[in-house]
């Protein structure tokens, strides 16, 4: 695939990026559901594997808070970057007839070669060291230990892994994963996709030096999202929004608003970069939450 090209990326894998996944759940009023959810901590607590799950904001504030960094692990900007990678390669190898569905758990199982995951992640295979090589790699160990909630079409939940590595041949040139339903774009309803470009995590490694930070890698995602959806080349978030997107949850929970902006001007600059928007303003929403008011290229 070349670099040039884009991917469709699901809407559906970004909400649970974002943790937006349960929005249209009544779990707060449903018994059935929140004891689903203290079963799926139970069997993370009894696992001896170390696995951990992903939770939505108001779910994890209801663990108590003796057990929950036992069960907690937040996305990293690293993981947020091999969920893309992983997602380009699967459609790679749909292209390529190279992938099979198993039906009974509505997921995908495709192999991929470790230096193409690597250029995807950003990575140049000449002159990328060791060190670099081993912070991907374990990047994608790391996602393979991570559970999260995933909402049905009937209005259950599942708790499937998104990425799950085939130990057997892991040390090998070739991966074999299995990836969950998430992954797999209708290509007939344009309404559940948007267009990512292929090179992303390249072009992200190259503008945003240093440790990837995942409020910024999430809110390029989203931006992507915005403008394919957007009538009139703008979107408008308002300053809560983007605590959500960004996962900036924590520091407004501290009070570290001078800590929130530093993200958010580093996210609107490396948009500014990325030739993604054309310019952005603050204004104000009707009940006088600071807003941004974002104009595509």
């Amino acid at each position: 695939m070349s670099y040039n090209e884009t991917v469709n990326y699901p809407n559906k894998l970004l909400k649970i990026e974002v943790r937006d996944q349960l929005k249209q759940l009544s779990i707060e009023d449903s018994e059935r559901l929140n004891n689903k959810i203290n079963d799926a901590i139970d069997k993370i607590l009894r696992d001896e594997t170390g696995s951990f799950m992903e939770f939505p904001e108001t779910i994890e504030n209801k663990i108590d808070p003796s057990i929950r960094n036992q069960v907690v692990s937040h996305l990293t900007g690293i993981e947020v970057r091999v969920l893309t990678s992983i997602l380009v390669l699967c459609q790679i190898a749909e292209s390529d007839n190279d992938i099979v569905h198993n039906k009974k758990n509505n997921s995908v199982t495709f192999s991929f070669d470790r230096l193409r995951f690597n250029a995807l992640m950003g990575l140049d295979s000449k002159t990328a060291s060791s060190k670099h090589r081993k912070i991907v790699f374990d990047a994608l160990i790391e996602l393979d230990k991570k559970k999260f909630i995933v909402p049905c079409r009937n209005g259950d939940i599942r708790f499937p892994r998104l990425v799950n590595i085939d130990k057997t041949n892991v040390n090998n040139k070739k991966i074999t994963v299995t990836v969950d339903e998430s992954f797999i774009v209708l290509q007939d309803k344009e309404s559940t996709y948007f267009e990512l470009p292929s090179n992303i995590n390249k072009k992200l490694r190259e503008i945003s030096t240093g440790r990837p930070n995942v409020g910024v890698e999430l809110f390029i995602k989203c931006l992507y999202q915005a403008k394919h959806c957007s009538k009139d080349n703008t979107v408008e978030y308002s300053y809560g929004r983007l605590i959500e997107i960004m996962r900036l949850e924590n520091h407004l929970k501290k009070r570290n608003h001078s800590r929130i902006r530093k993200t958010i001007d580093k996210a609107f600059l490396t948009a500014k970069k990325f030739n993604l928007i054309a310019s952005f303003k603050e204004g104000r929403t009707r009940f006088s939450e600071v807003k941004y008011i974002i104009t595509f290229k």
